[in-house]
């Protein structure tokens, strides 16, 4: 998406959210390419308010935090990634 939503109308966020599951999509966020440190707060929010029935962040910036059994199974269990 490289920063390109448009939060007026956004129809991209709308379709990723459908193709994910709509309501009961649990999608996982992974803020890594950002710099701002509340980038994974903001996505995840926006998702749910525009009807994602889960979004949780998952982020990992240290080769040490990858692995851990739950981001695993977070994951594993995601129907959409979006990553940012």
């Amino acid at each position: 998406i490289g920063g390109a939503i448009d939060q007026e109308t956004p129809a991209l966020m709308r379709e990723f959210i459908r193709r994910s599951g709509g309501q009961s999509a649990c999608i996982a966020v992974l803020p890594q390419a950002s710099d701002l440190a509340d980038t994974g707060a903001t996505y995840a929010s926006q998702l749910l308010e525009l009807g994602a029935g889960e979004a949780v962040i998952l982020d990992v910036r240290e080769r040490a935090q990858t692995g851990d059994p739950g981001q695993l199974e977070l994951l594993h269990r995601a129907s959409g990634i979006f990553i940012t």
